[in-house]
Parts: C-alpha cells; structure tokens; sequence
C-alpha cells in the first residue's frame, strides 16, 4: 500500500464514534479524505410502519432521518475545524452490520474506521456479532477504535500478530505505512504440534523441553524470513509459545501498545481461528484499538 488517503468512518453520534473519528484524522494525511457515514436501520424503520401505520410510520422516517441529518452536519462542523483534508459527511439507510463495507467498497475507500462502543455505552453495536459481520464483509481493513487515550495522536507502539501468510503479511505492512513513527512489535505464536492430545509433563524432562526448544527454533527461524522483506529497524520479533489469543492479549498488556493488528485469515491451525475464535476474543477482549486486515 502508498499510504490511506480515504477513510470512512463509521457514526451513531456516540462520545466513542467521535473518538474514532478524531482517530482517524490522527492517521489521514493532510490532503486526505474523511466521510462519516451513518446508517439508520431499516429494521427500526419498518418496526415502527408496523405499529403506527404507513401513513405515521412514513413521518416518523422523515423526522428521524431529518434529525439524523442535523446531527450528522453539526458533528461535521465540530469536527471539520481540525482537519486540514477533505471532510464530507452522509446519512444511508440499511442493516449497518453491512451497510458500511458496502458503502466502502462502492465508493472506493481504503479503511473503515468505528468505534467499539455505541450510544449509551452499548458494547453490542460495533463490537460482538455486528463488528464481526462488518469484519467478514469488508473488502478492506477496519479500524475499531476501543480506547480512550489520545484519539487525536498517531500510534505509538503496535502489536502485528503474524502467522506467515498473506493477510499477515499485509497486517503488518499496513501497521507499519499507517504508523510511520510507531515502534511495532511483531508477534509469531506457536502451538506444539499435538501437544493438546498428550501431557508434555508427563514426557521425561529433557525430551520434553528439547520438544519446546526445536518448535522456538524453528518459529524463530519462520519470523527472520517472515521479516527479510520489511524494515528491520521499525520491526522487533517476538516468539512466543501458547495459546494465540491469550498470547496476543498479554503481549499487547505487557507492550503497552495503543494498536493490536491482525490478518483476518490464516494459513494451518490460525485458519479458522482469525476467522472465529481469536478475531472474536480480540474484539471482545483487547483494550486497545484493533486493525483487522484482509488478504
């Protein structure tokens, strides 16, 4: 990638969305493009046709749609006086959960950025299943802004999880042309062939911690070569040994990272789990901001 210069962020107008915006002038270079963008739900619109009526229900669209509207160009002008770019702002209606990534690949934007919490601290409306959904259906990579800290500074210290493949790869080249300043940290978790199925405890001492030495050796070896092709001065490798998700989130604590970034497909045992389980508990777990990148 040549760098973001178009970025759709993600609103309902919550204290955190706006947090996510100011992120994503923070990363947006002087002449980009910032779009907020905001979905009033279909489902809502069609709950309440249903019970006021066409006629009731029609109005009450328009109201909510004009009051959206207002919303939206006053959060534009509040936000638009720190941002030397190009701000632009619209109101959509749809399912948002795919509403966004379709909006994004229809109009060409480079990154999605949402905050992790909704109106009234409602963890559900970007995080959980509807995150996962925009996730999944996204073309692009998605930024969720989580944390509170600093919205309007650029990263500082990254955290790439990597697995060897070809999203993993793009996951820390993203990491390293979105944060140019950043320290990034990059990860490599491995599992001990079948070591689920028998007690390493079990095996005399000495074969079992050769078994964890030659699998350290060679994960080692797997992220020199993994790393060959990037910046060697901005990328420090870690190895380690575990479960990946509780890996990634302890390495993220102990780092003291401000962004985690993770390829959203994988290549042996990591191939469903960044589809499912560990993108899942990441999104749910981490404190900090979470870039999720596609191959």
């Amino acid at each position: 990638m040549s760098g973001v210069r178009r970025i759709l962020v993600a609103t309902d107008f919550s204290a955190q969305a706006e947090r996510a915006a100011r992120r994503a002038m923070a990363l947006a270079p002087a002449d980009g493009t910032i779009h907020l963008l905001f979905v009033l739900p279909t489902g809502l619109l069609e709950r309440i046709r249903e019970v006021l009526g066409m006629a009731d229900g029609d109005a009450a669209r328009r109201a909510a749609l004009a009051q959206a509207e207002e919303r939206m160009e006053a959060l534009r002008a509040r936000l638009g006086a720190g941002f030397a770019g190009t701000l632009s702002a619209s109101v959509e209606e749809g399912h948002p959960k795919l509403a966004i990534s379709e909006y994004a690949r229809a109009h060409g934007f480079d990154l999605v950025v949402a905050g992790a919490f909704g109106e009234g601290g409602n963890e559900r409306l970007l995080s959980g299943v509807t995150a996962q959904k925009v996730v999944r259906s996204a073309d692009r990579p998605v930024l969720l802004v989580r944390s509170e800290d600093h919205p309007g500074r650029a990263y500082r210290r990254v955290l790439v999880a990597v697995d060897f493949s070809e999203a993993s790869r793009k996951a820390l080249q993203w990491a390293l042309d979105l944060c140019p300043e950043a320290t990034v940290y990059v990860l490599h978790v491995f599992e001990l062939p079948f070591e689920g199925t028998f007690d390493l405890e079990a095996m005399p001492w000495e074969v079992a911690e050769r078994y964890r030495q030659v699998g350290h050796e060679q994960s080692r070896e797997g992220l020199e070569r993994f790393l060959a092709a990037f910046d060697g001065q901005r990328c420090r490798p870690l190895v380690r040994q575990g479960n990946p998700a509780r890996v990634i989130l302890g390495q993220a604590e102990s780092q003291e990272v401000d962004l985690v970034a993770v390829g959203s497909r994988g290549l042996g045992p990591w191939t469903e789990s960044l589809l499912g389980s560990v993108n899942v508990h990441l999104m749910q777990r981490c404190t900090c901001d979470l870039l999720t990148v596609r191959p």
